[in-house]
């Protein structure tokens, strides 16, 4: 089973002339099929919440489908929930799908960090040993 778990950087874009294209990076951790993370965007839609905006994802992960929320944390106004559905790309490195809330919607794609893949694969680091 491929882990979800690590960095990834991320955009998604509105259907029609709605919006531009936003991009978020998210911190993934895949505990079974059970997924939780953060999500940290540019502020694009709420002047009263700063610069940058911060949620909290849960969902869950049955590969290659990938189903999560993405809860912003209340600051301003912004306070409500996206859903975002996608699929695991075979290489473990892209999620592509769409998301949607309150009547909007659009495509996102997300791409893992390959530095923080790799650390990942790497299980143990032997220890260099005790040189007397």
């Amino acid at each position: 089973m491929s882990d979800v778990t690590g960095y990834w950087a991320g955009t998604y874009f509105y259907n029609g002339a709605f919006g531009q294209p936003v991009q978020f990076d998210a911190v993934l951790q895949q505990h079974s099929i059970f997924l939780s993370g953060t999500i940290t965007e540019e502020n694009t839609f709420d002047a009263d919440a700063g610069p940058m905006l911060h949620a909290v994802l849960s969902g869950h992960v049955a590969l290659p489908s990938i189903l999560f929320q993405k809860t912003y944390d209340g600051r301003g106004i912004a306070n409500h929930t996206v859903t975002y559905e996608g699929d695991l790309s075979e290489d473990g490195m892209e999620i592509n799908g769409t998301w949607k809330t309150q009547g909007i919607s659009g495509p996102f794609v997300m791409k893992r960090d390959k530095a923080s893949h790799e650390a990942r694969k790497v299980k143990t680091v032997k220890a260099p040993e005790k040189v007397e």
